[in-house]
């Protein structure tokens, strides 16, 4: 029996060193990324403005008088 299991322990050696060398390298890369992004927009707005004002003004013409000299009252600018 003593061979027996002298051939079954290299039976198993034999199996593990066979599935550990058919495992995948792992191989770990460590790479420097330096990102740099330069965003320029430039946006055209069109602005359409319709204002419509009216306005009612009334002015009250100045009278004359018989000299023919326009009555200016206090404070109105000449």
């Amino acid at each position: 029996m003593s061979r027996f299991r002298s051939n079954l322990l290299i039976s198993v050696l034999l199996l593990a060193l066979l599935v550990s060398a058919c495992q995948p390298e792992v191989v770990e890369v460590e790479k420097e990324v330096v990102v740099t992004q330069v965003v320029k927009e430039e946006v055209e707005v069109e602005v359409e403005k319709v204002v419509e004002v009216e306005k009612v003004v009334e002015v009250e013409k100045p009278t004359e008088d018989a000299i023919g000299f326009v009555d200016i009252a206090a404070g109105d600018p000449i």
